[in-house]
């Protein structure tokens, strides 16, 4: 799970930036969605377990480009540091 996740933190921006913020965090949250159904409706499947390891990475990768990823770009760069700083809490 911890390649995979790093994996992941790696190509979810590029694909962000390739095909765009919105599509790509839209096509994202489905996958965590559907990760989350399917461990709720079918705790004991098989397929669920496959379902999980293949897609259940996206849950930490989207946590990173929430914190540091979005927030930063969506500010005017005088002030990308303190919406970094914000977001992690710090004062």
């Amino acid at each position: 799970m911890g390649t995979r996740r790093d994996r992941l933190a790696v190509f979810l921006p590029y694909s962000t930036d390739r095909i765009g913020r919105k599509p790509a965090m839209d096509g994202y949250a489905v996958l965590a969605a559907v990760t989350s159904a399917m461990l709720f409706l079918f705790p004991q499947s098989g397929v669920t377990l496959v379902v999980y390891v293949v897609i259940g990475g996206i849950f930490l990768t989207l946590t990173s480009l929430f914190i540091s990823i979005i927030p930063v770009e969506s500010v005017p760069p005088t002030v990308m540091a303190t919406a970094g700083a914000l977001i992690h809490g710090h004062r």
